[in-house]
């Protein structure tokens, strides 16, 4: 089976550096993935490389015929990339090649860092040079996406590995089924050819046999559209013609009209969607520049897309089709594979065209598993051999076997010592390891990094070889220096495995290589049902090791040990040919019928459970979507939100509180509201220098400055990170509205409105709303929502909207609140709100640093105090009646609370501080329901009125810390509506239990 490898390159970019970088590793059909961290530091060089190779690569195609727009060059990526051509002069193909080298070794260099090398030696550890490896880089920063990944030496040396580009962002799509069908159906656009040939794209795709291709040449928009939409569906999108890149999209021109010639990804996405609902695996866009085009085709979720990185001459692009062709439909190659022959053979044309090659990428949908030819022809999955002999490949088979998995203990830590030197002794011990295994019946299927998969069909001659490779290692070790002596590790387990072609997978494999985990340094691990099958025919000396929990298996296993002191090897002579112990074995495994006895004895009772507990469950859940429980849900939500531990200030922070004292300041003199004109423009004055990220006003202004303050009016106009507050209102509900500062822009506005619940706690975080026009507060966004857009925007992070509609900062996703979600099931949840993850302190109001007016004007700050800090200036007197109520009792300023939503956007983003999220409504009913048969069960079993209310307030103590937990991760878990259903579940089911019994008992005796 492919391994798969999935690098996550995280946050940051080429000239920062990228801080954290995760490679998820999938071997076989384990269903989950080991996990490996690292980092890679900034290389503004491959920034600049890039640049340059970039410029020279369009300069040598200027004179060929492109696949772009009449020659139009592509659009740049960033303002530090753009292609100035003026001072490129007489580029000679040498020096292209030259400049390509330079950036090859730059970016294995890069590569090469230490940090990043506990992720590469994982992963060559992990993988055998003969294995198919597919990897795929994840990110959503352009210039990673461009750079020649296919260049990485990992790929030279793995033969059989390529890569792919994948988002962040990505999710499985389920396609409606279709009946089965003996070809492939491709639909083919032949768009806009105009200095071009595109015959021979035609050509290629009929001389496929087993292919039924829908030919569309110069097609109109609306003909484009409708055969997307076809019902019967397609398999394959191929387009051929002009494209080119516009910003984070695609351009494709479909006919060679002079108007109404062209389409973004964005007007058809709706088509494309229906097409891969109905089944379409694979896009290949065979023009210029189709990173946009990859990028945009992967928010609508297509599995496979294959496009060129740059401009891509007409004959390259031809070549590369024909090749992918010939490997992906008649030589029966995986996808990645017929990508890999495909690009290495443009190698031959690159004497006439330089760095064709590096064009040709393949983008995937990680969440898909990516079709083979014979797949999209209805036939399933067929794995190609080594020699693409479809003849001879034999069917998907389920057998009984045992299988051994072999392991080097410390393996990473010697490959990091001497790679070479430990490379050597291992095939020095897998030739050991091969001709013990034919001794004994045995067959090696393949290697797996550093260990063994053997197959044996009787567990005796299974464990037999296993010891005697471990007594041939121990005697050999005898005589070698420590530094010559690896020591292997080896599991063993009988059951039920899959066959296909040369390879074996199944739970069978999955649990014997976990075995092998929990074996000592040259010792042997079996499962309990090897151990029973041949207990009694090896005379072995084993140890009890009781049931331990494997990693990626759900239940716990028996496991036994054969330690080094213990080995008795049993000549391969002494064994029968086929052991007849399998069944015989697994009889004695074979478990009680128990719940089959229970359900006979106790049928009324279980339904009795049943059905209580769906109808109470109902009910109550009916009762929450009317709001009934809302008030309890806000209360007990309030309670587990004071239970946690405080949290340390957010330092990012800096609160200039304007006190009782500082209201009569001297610079406060003439102040109409809270704070002087005076004391704002001394205020920013004394802030300014000291080079704060952003300054928030939380202090209403809305009279006009007077002659006095005329350059403070004009400063705060044209000092970019100002902001300040004006209020929406509700005239209705007798709340006026509140203008903003004159002359102030209206996007360093910011609305200072919050929703409030009906006990008037705040609760929930109003990020932005819809433009009213008749307000003159016309800002969409709240004040912290633009501080906190302020702040990471240094960062390089732009807010971004999700296919659900929800707001995404960097990788974190802020889920928006609506009505029937979580406890808030009658609310108004206008605009966007979300909720608010307070930070509570143990002994202070406020969860910032804080500092009066007073002593600010005093320049009583340092500059580290205001450095790349965010301001917020509110007023904290109590004669200024701007308090509020939080979930912790207390009332609070509203420039405090101001800090605490801005800390929630920032604390998320930066820290992993995560928002405080709400399960889907199907997972809280079977959770409500999950607890009404807990009850039920309960008073189904106990019989004794103590007992009954001593495991109801065990239960109900259980259900208050799981919740309490799930909070703790930011996830508010249904506590009232799972207690209430608890309760009066065992209850009802005590009650009718009850009345059973005693009717039971009162029958007469016939």
């Amino acid at each position: 089976m492919p391994k798969s490898v999935v690098i996550h390159l995280g946050t940051g970019d080429l000239h920062y550096g990228l801080p954290r970088v995760t490679a998820q590793v999938w071997v076989g059909e384990r269903s989950r993935p080991e996990q490996h961290i690292g980092s890679l530091p900034a290389a503004p060089t491959l920034v600049e490389l890039y640049r340059d190779w970039r410029s020279l690569y369009q300069s040598l195609c200027d004179r060929r015929p492109l696949r772009s727009v009449n020659g139009v060059r592509d659009e740049p990526i960033d303002n530090a990339l753009e292609i100035d051509q003026s001072g490129i002069t007489n580029v000679s193909q040498v020096s292209f090649e030259q400049l390509s080298q330079t950036l090859h070794d730059a970016l294995n260099t890069w590569l090469r860092s230490e940090a990043f090398l506990p992720i590469e030696r994982q992963l060559r550890s992990q993988f055998s040079r003969t294995e198919e490896v597919r990897v795929v880089i994840e990110t959503d920063n352009d210039l990673l996406r461009r750079l020649p990944w296919q260049r990485w030496d990992f790929f030279k040396d793995y033969p059989k590995s390529e890569m792919a580009l994948s988002c962040s962002e990505y999710q499985f799509r389920h396609s409606t089924p279709r009946p089965p069908r003996k070809k492939t159906r491709i639909l083919a656009v032949l768009g806009n050819s105009q200095g071009i040939n595109l015959e021979q794209d035609a050509q290629f795709l009929q001389q496929l046999s087993d292919a039924e291709t829908q030919f569309l040449v110069n097609p109109s928009r609306q003909e484009f559209n409708q055969e997307l939409w076809d019902e019967r569906g397609w398999d394959m999108l191929f387009f051929a013609g002009h494209s080119q890149t516009e910003g984070e999209t695609g351009r494709i021109y479909i006919n060679e009209n002079s108007q109404n010639n062209s389409l973004t990804i964005a007007q058809f996405e709706a088509a494309i969607e229906g097409a891969v609902s109905n089944g379409l695996k694979l896009a290949i866009f065979n023009s210029c520049d189709g990173l946009g085009l990859a990028t945009a085709l992967s928010c609508l979720h297509i599995p496979q897309v294959i496009v060129m990185r740059e401009s891509v001459a007409n004959r390259v692009a031809q070549e590369f089709f024909k090749h992918f062709l010939t490997a992906f439909a008649k030589q029966y190659l995986s996808l990645y594979l017929a990508v890999r022959q495909a690009r290495r053979q443009l190698q031959g044309l690159e004497d006439e065209f330089p760095g064709a090659s590096w064009l040709p990428v393949l983008c995937q949908n990680p969440a898909v598993e990516p079709p083979t030819w014979q797949e999209l022809m209805g036939q399933g999955n067929t794995n190609s051999s080594d020699t693409h002999d479809t003849t001879n490949r034999q069917a998907e088979t389920t057998t009984l076997a045992a299988i051994v998995f072999t392991d080097v203990q410390s393996f990473t830590a010697k490959m990091a010592a001497d790679e070479s030197h430990t490379l050597r002794l291992l095939d020095r011990d897998f030739h050991l390891m091969q001709q013990v295994c034919q001794q004994y019946q045995g067959r090696v299927l393949k290697s797996l990094g550093d260990g063994l998969l053997l197959y044996f069909v009787s567990a005796e001659r299974a464990v037999s070889c296993a010891i005697a490779i471990q007594t041939q290692l121990t005697t050999t070790a005898a005589n070698l220096p420590p530094r010559d002596i690896l020591k292997h590790r080896i599991g063993i387990h009988l059951g039920e495995v899959k066959f296909r072609e040369n390879d074996v997978f199944g739970n069978g494999v999955n649990l014997a290589a976990r075995l092998q985990q929990e074996a000592p340094a040259e010792g042997i691990c079996l499962s309990q049902t090897v151990y029973e099958v041949v207990k009694n025919h090896l005379q072995l000396s084993v140890t009890n090791s009781g049931r331990r929990y494997l990693k990626g298996i759900q239940d716990s296993v028996q496991v036994y040990l054969i330690k080094p002191t213990a080995f008795r090897a049993v000549e391969p002579s002494a064994l029968p040919e086929q052991s007849n112990h399998f069944e015989s074995g697994l009889r004695k495994l074979k478990p009680k019928p128990r719940f089959f006895q229970i359900w006979r004895k106790s049928r009324k009772q279980l339904l009795v459970v049943s059905l209580t507990s769906m109808v109470v469950a109902g009910l109550v859940m009916g009762i929450r979507w009317l709001g009934l429980l809302q008030p309890w849900e806000l209360q007990v939500f309030d309670q587990l939100l004071r239970l946690r531990p405080p949290e340390l200030p957010d330092d990012r922070l800096l609160i200039v509180a304007i006190t009782e004292d500082d209201l009569h300041l001297p610079e406060q003199a003439k102040r109409k509201g809270s704070l002087s004109d005076l004391a704002l423009s001394k205020l920013l004055h004394t802030l300014t220098p000291l080079k704060p990220r952003a300054i928030g006003l939380d202090v209403y202004h809305d009279f006009p400055f007077n002659p006095m303050s005329a350059q403070l009016a004009a400063d705060l106009k044209y000092q970019p990170n100002f902001f300040a507050i004006c209020k929406v209102g509700a005239p209705e509900a007798n709340y006026p509205e509140i203008a903003p500062m004159p002359n102030l822009p209206s996007d360093r506005q910011g609305f200072s409105d919050v929703v409030t619940d009906a006990d008037n706690v705040l609760r929930r975080h109003l990020l932005f709303m819809d433009r009213s026009p008749a307000s003159s507060c016309s800002t969409p966004y709240a004040l912290s929502t633009q501080l906190a857009f302020q702040y990471l925007k240094a960062e390089g992070i732009s807010p971004r909207y999700t296919s659900q509609g929800n707001l995404q900062l960097g990788n974190q996703v802020f889920q928006r609140l609506h009505k029937h979600v979580g406890g808030y099931q009658q609310a108004d949840t206008a605009g966007y709100q979300i909720l608010l993850n307070y930070r509570f302190a143990q002994s202070s109001l406020s969860h910032a640093p804080t500092v009066t007016l007073k002593n600010v004007l005093a320049g009583l700050l340092k500059p580290s105090d205001v450095s790349d800090r965010i301001i917020l200036i509110g007023v904290t007197a109590p004669s200024s009646k701007d308090f509020l109520a939080t979930p912790d009792g207390q009332r609070i300023p509203g420039v405090f609370i101001q800090a605490q939503m801005v800390s929630q956007l920032i604390s998320a983003v930066k820290d992993g501080r995560a928002p405080i999220g709400v399960w889907a409504w199907q997972t809280e009913i079977l959770w409500v329901w999950i607890w009404a048969v807990v009850g039920g069960v309960i008073a189904w079993q106990c019989r004794s009125i103590a007992w009954l209310l001593g495991l109801e307030v065990m239960a109900l103590g259980t259900l208050g810390v799981l919740c309490f937990y799930g909070l703790m991760q930011s996830q508010w878990v249904p506590l009232v509506p799972a207690a209430f259903v608890f309760i009066i579940t065992s209850s009802g089911v005590a009650f009718i239990v009850a009345n059973q019994d005693r009717n039971h008992t009162k029958a007469p005796i016939k």
